[in-house]
């Protein structure tokens, strides 16, 4: 979670201090265009797997308040598990195009001829 929010951290309050003092993005060209999207893309992992992470930690805290007599619901090998995991699924969730309703495509031609 630490690596998540020092990310967000990195690629959110620069790209809005651009905003501010700035009408366009600071790089030109094919840097610009690369960087634009990759800070994006940085942004919502990071928040991401920030909202992750506090999900995992709300549910080891509810078990040990609980269960206070029971042992961990997470043991060391699984919470490996779940911080490889929680990178993976927000990775998934912003690289997969079908799931962003954003690059769906309407065919504006084929609407108008309906009418």
């Amino acid at each position: 979670m630490a690596m998540s929010d020092l990310l967000y951290a990195i690629f959110v309050v620069p790209p809005n201090l651009v905003g501010v003092y700035a009408e366009t993005w600071l790089g030109v060209g094919l840097f610009g265009e690369v960087s634009c999207k990759l800070v994006e893309f940085l942004i919502y992992v990071s928040a991401s797997v920030s909202v992750q992470s506090l999900v995992l930690i709300a549910v080891d805290r509810f078990g040990a308040v609980v269960f206070p007599l029971r042992p961990p619901l997470m043991t060391s090998k699984l919470c490996s598990f779940f911080i490889v995991t929680t990178w993976i699924i927000s990775l998934d969730d912003r690289t997969c195009p079908a799931k962003d309703p954003s690059t769906v495509v309407i065919n504006t031609e084929r609407e108008k001829e309906k009418y």
